[in-house]
């Protein structure tokens, strides 16, 4: 839902780069309960992070399609 965010306001690119930021802090959380030796915080960011890109992906593509064909 974090990638798909900046779809629904003015300030994409602003969006974009919150939703990174985001992305930054919740990985630096799951390094330090890895930390903690739970083996699964690594695959915890890789899945984040996959449907990070894949939501800004989805969400860039709405755009363009939506800036082509509506204004």
């Amino acid at each position: 839902m974090a990638g798909v965010s900046p779809l629904f306001g003015h300030a994409f690119i602003l969006g974009v780069i919150a939703n990174f930021f985001i992305f930054f802090v919740v990985c630096t959380a799951c390094i330090e309960i890895d930390k903690k030796s739970d083996p699964s915080a690594g695959a915890i960011s890789f899945i984040y992070g996959f449907l990070l890109v894949g939501g800004i992906a989805f969400s860039s593509i709405g755009k363009l399609i939506y800036t082509l064909f509506y204004n």
